[in-house]
């Protein structure tokens, strides 16, 4: 089982706020890139993904190619604290995180959380997946059953967050409970649900209780293996093979079939039964009772990605704002689709 010091990655007490963030300037992003590496210039630059609470830069050094991404410190840290764990107990392809801000090191041009890492090439796996031929889509399921697999045999002894001592239990039902709470008590939560679906919620989680007490052992959990966070590139025909397996913001130590809530989530209703079959396959069997923990985590992570909706909405202009209020009602009304579905028992 890991062993490590989250006090070793810290940072200021300086909160990323969606309504006070002002992205930095493109001089200010090469001073920050110069201190890292004094004898190379900054070629060329390019946002790579903006969301609520996150912004990533590509940037060409005269040293090769490279990731910046501004978060929140807890964001910041859970990645940086996760991505020297999996380097330190796997063989999955990640990128090197060069720099990160902590107490010692909070460079003044960015003043926001953040670290550089090393760009990675490759594929979204979604992507892939979709203009690939039957064979190949076969050998891309295999490529990412077994990626899983290898994540998940990375054990811990608590549940929650890897990188914060303070939201760690000895029980899943304790973090899903406290975790499903802070969901439900957040003010931009509690704006846009209606109190029948809010009882709902309730009412399903209570009754499946033993669902989530019976929880495997707390493995190193990815938590947004979204089709878009694993990289790939083809060799040939059909020639599949990771580059690599990024964006580790919101992992957590879980029981393994939660990993399934967001691939389920994001893109297996494009896919058939049998891709599924593939997919356990090659990972192996899970614990009985899977679909419905998993289900219930998909409700947090729907419940997690109104909340940043929602945020992101109250600083975003029209049309920006529209669209985002809409997405919020597009995933309120699958959280009482799954709700519905996790009653009858899938």
């Amino acid at each position: 089982m890991p062993d490590f010091n989250v006090n070793k990655v810290l940072f200021p007490k300086l909160p990323l706020v969606a309504a006070q963030f002002k992205p930095p300037k493109d001089e200010d992003i090469e001073r920050a890139m110069r201190a890292v590496f004094p004898e190379h210039e900054m070629l060329a630059l390019g946002v790579a993904g903006n969301i609520t609470m996150a912004r990533v830069y590509k940037i060409q050094m005269m040293n090769g190619m490279y990731a910046l991404k501004i978060a929140p410190a807890e964001v910041i840290k859970n990645e940086v604290v996760s991505n020297g764990i999996v380097k330190d107990r796997s063989n999955i392809p990640l990128p090197t995180i060069v720099y990160h801000t902590d107490d010692n090191r909070f460079n003044p041009a960015i003043p926001y959380p953040y670290f550089i890492s090393q760009w990675i090439q490759g594929t979204a796996f979604l992507k892939a997946f979709n203009g690939a031929s039957p064979v190949g889509k076969i050998i891309l399921i295999r490529k990412l059953a077994r990626c899983i697999k290898e994540l998940h045999s990375i054990k811990f002894r608590q549940y929650g967050n890897i990188a914060d001592e303070k939201r760690q239990f000895s029980k899943w039902s304790d973090y899903f409970n406290w975790y499903l709470n802070q969901l439900l008590t957040d003010q931009s939560i509690i704006e846009v649900l209606s109190k029948p679906l809010v009882n709902l919620i309730k009412q399903v989680t209570e009754q499946k209780k033993s669902f989530v007490n019976s929880a495997s052992g707390p493995v190193l959990i990815h938590n947004d293996c979204n089709g878009y966070n694993l990289l790939v590139e083809a060799f040939g025909n059909d020639n599949w093979s990771i580059t690599g397996l990024i964006d580790f913001g919101d992992s957590l130590a879980g029981p393994p079939d939660i990993e399934m809530a967001r691939i389920l989530l994001t893109f297996w209703d494009q896919l058939d039964s049998y891709y599924l079959d593939v997919f356990l396959s090659e990972y192996g069997p899970l614990p009985e009772g899977w679909q419905i923990r998993a289900m219930l985590w998909g409700v947090c992570l729907l419940l997690h990605s109104v909340k940043d909706a929602m945020e992101s909405a109250e600083i975003s202009p029209e049309p920006e704002k529209s669209e985002l209020l809409e997405k919020v009602n597009q995933r309120i009304l699958v959280i009482r689709e799954n709700l519905l579905r996790i009653r009858e028992n899938v």
